[in-house]
């Protein structure tokens, strides 16, 4: 062997070693550098074990407490197993990576019906009832594109009430069997509201600005035990909100 062939070996096996020394390493020790990668509003509070199987805590800005990922792979050209859980909500489901695209399956996810009162305090506004049932969700996002290219499910809420200021005092509405219906418009994920007689009440999409566009249509605001003397083809009204 030539003094060039023995130094490109060892070149080989040097880079080869490294490789495999990251991959096997704590993911403790990539904690900074997954961090980077995070929205502003996400802190990893802590993260161990191996990419194929372990266990993270993060904390997410408006929400009280850590929420806990666990994630398992069961062989190498198989989806990750993962599970989500938190005091308000629980989840489970699988996840598969490639060099084109991210795929995500929701086998099973419950979010309790007051989640999100914090966020809605200001405007005095708060939800109670039974937990949201996800049946099932799929996504699909393209590297290349930058954009998802599947999003669909369906989850549904048994009963729940609303309460609502109007003026200086406070109302609240019950109802019954609403759904939530996962898809695609122009490209974007959009979340339509259902009743129990399938009329659209409120929808949220995800806009290029990485901000949600609500959507609260008349029927809403009857659902709500308002009247509505408009139209009823047009939105009651829309605004736009961040997602943290």
């Amino acid at each position: 062997m030539g003094r060039k062939a023995a130094i490109v070996l060892v070149i080989w096996f040097v880079a080869v070693a490294g490789i495999v020394a990251a991959a096997y390493a704590p993911l403790s020790h990539w904690k900074s550098s997954i961090q980077r990668q995070l929205p502003r509003d996400v802190y990893l509070k802590d993260i161990s074990g191996h990419w194929w199987r372990g266990n993270a805590q993060v904390e997410v800005h408006n929400l009280k407490g850590a929420v806990s990922v666990n994630w398992a792979l069961g062989s190498l050209f198989e989806p990750f197993n993962w599970q989500v859980s938190h005091s308000k909500f629980r989840g489970f489901g699988q996840a598969q990576a490639s060099l084109d695209t991210i795929k995500f399956w929701i086998e099973g996810f419950n979010l309790e019906a007051d989640t999100f009162n914090g966020l809605m305090k200001r405007e005095r506004i708060e939800v109670q009832g039974a937990p949201v049932m996800v049946e099932r969700w799929y996504l699909e996002w393209s590297h290349a594109e930058q954009a998802f290219t599947q999003f669909r499910g369906v989850a549904n809420w048994s009963d729940g009430e609303i309460q609502y200021p109007v003026g200086r005092t406070l109302r609240s509405a019950r109802f019954s069997d609403w759904q939530l219906l996962g898809r695609l418009d122009s490209g974007a994920p959009d979340l339509q509201l259902r009743s129990e007689a399938n009329t659209n009440l409120a929808g949220v999409k995800l806009l290029p600005s990485n901000e949600l566009e609500v959507t609260v249509m008349p029927s809403m605001v009857e659902a709500l035990g308002q009247r509505w003397n408009g139209s009823q083809d047009y939105p009651a009204f829309v605004m736009v909100q961040p997602i943290l």
